[in-house]
């Protein structure tokens, strides 16, 4: 195989296939004799190339041209000699720190006091392989001119090379099973990495569990139960109010007495009222009475009357439309409220007389927020399962029948309302109660 030789001024000769067969480069030369450019590379017997440069060597060690390569410079200043090692096929998370010892290892046994450390790992992307390539540089202090000196020697000499393949885990033959072994873990990090995190975003969501249909027994149970509480309660209440109507004094009945006033000569006197005769029926609304109380036509279906849990006043502080300032005036402008930000606008400055504009003084009580005048929330039903969630919350919210169930389903709902004693907002649309004949 060639060698490099290195020359007093520093530079160097390489060899063809077999020898080195160039001679010393004398000072001044740019490459050494036969190359017909500084990048040419001379093919070696053992798969090894070498190429000459003004002051640099760089050897490849490539048993498959598929493969890693590895490729090496040494440059020395004062002390101090760098070495840039340049891998292709191969992350640096792989080999840097087994290339950093096995260097180190291989300086130590040729110079003992010498100190090896990592002095920076630049990445580029390759266009011939997908890992692209990497280059190292390794930072070796001696202590001593002639120390530099065996290390470039020993850089010369091409056995560090063989060194480095050895302890290294990028030699040529098992470059990509371990690339290929690296990018599966890789992969399924991401994996596990990406499915841990969407495991984390489905633990903070809300679970929210299906509620499972009671038995009818239960509901029955429960409908009877509260009946009858309800009962108790009513007669309590009547009771109560029977009692304070009995134990209240009776009130004097009021007849208003004559008054008279005088005004100078004129005397006026001021007599009862007289009684209003009683509005005597037509014809037409006695027909019309007689009609609207015939036997087999159809009637309202009275509901069970469920009082709410608490009856909270519903105050609307501004039920009118606020107006846009000037629309009365002109067509143009339409009624639909614009703040007005005009500088001279007497609106925008409140002046006494002009319209109110809108604020947040003027909103409702939250509390009494989608309350129904009834005193109940409303819920829309549209089957009979949907009843049973109101089982325990008929006093706080109200069935309310969907527009697009059909009349039989209807009849199904209204009875299951009534049976749990829910009252429905609705009860009349599409169905009308008819008397039996």
């Amino acid at each position: 195989m060639g060698q490099c030789a290195w020359c007093p001024s520093g530079h160097f000769s390489a060899g063809g296939s077999d020898a080195c067969g160039a001679a010393t480069c004398p000072p001044g030369s740019a490459m050494p004799a036969g190359a017909a450019s500084a990048s040419d590379c001379f093919p070696c017997a053992d798969g090894y190339y070498s190429a000459g440069h003004s002051t640099s060597c760089i050897a490849c060690a490539c048993d498959e041209p598929t493969q890693s390569c590895f490729h090496g410079t040494v440059t020395s200043q004062d002390h101090v000699v760098h070495t840039k090692a340049t891998i292709v096929g191969l992350p640096p998370s792989l080999w840097s720190p087994s290339l950093t010892q096995a260097w180190a290892k291989v300086v130590a046994d040729v110079i003992p006091s010498a100190k090896t450390t990592l002095a920076s790992v630049d990445a580029a992307t390759s266009t011939t392989d997908p890992l692209g390539a990497t280059t190292l540089v390794l930072v070796t202090t001696v202590a001593t001119a002639d120390d530099a000196s065996t290390l470039r020697g020993l850089y010369a000499s091409k056995a560090w090379l063989a060194s480095l393949q050895a302890a290294a885990p990028f030699r040529s033959r098992l470059s990509y099973d371990v690339v290929l072994v690296a990018l599966a873990s890789r992969e399924s990090e991401k994996h596990a990495h990406q499915s841990a995190k969407a495991a984390a975003v489905l633990k903070r969501k809300r679970h929210v569990e299906p509620i499972a249909a009671l038995p009818a027994d239960v509901l029955d149970a429960v409908s009877a139960a509260r009946k009858e509480k309800e009962v108790v309660e009513q007669q309590l209440a009547q009771d109560k109010a029977d009692a304070e109507a009995i134990e209240a004094k009776p009130k004097k009945a009021h007849k208003p007495a004559t008054h008279v006033r005088r005004f100078g000569t004129i005397q006026v006197t001021t007599l009862n009222a007289p009684t209003p005769a009683a509005d005597v029926l037509t014809d037409s609304a006695k027909a019309f009475l007689v009609q609207r109380t015939a036997p087999g036509r159809p009637q309202d279906i009275i509901m069970v009357q469920v009082t709410p849990v608490a009856r909270r006043p519903i105050i609307k502080k501004k039920v009118t439309k606020f107006k846009r300032h000037q629309s009365n005036r002109f067509k143009r402008v339409s009624e639909s409220w614009r703040k007005p930000k005009g500088i001279d606008g007497r609106v925008r400055r409140r002046f006494k007389g002009a319209i109110r504009m809108p604020n947040v003084g003027y909103g409702s009580n939250t509390k009494t927020k989608h309350l129904l005048p009834n005193g109940f929330y409303k819920f829309t039903v549209r089957n009979v399962a949907e009843l049973d969630m109101l089982l325990m919350h008929n006093r706080k919210y109200c069935a309310e029948v969907a527009h697009n169930v059909s009349g039989r389903k209807r009849k199904e709902i209204l009875t299951r309302a009534e049976q749990l004693n829910i009252r429905v907002t609705n009860p009349n649309a599409r169905v009308r109660a008819e008397e039996a004949e």
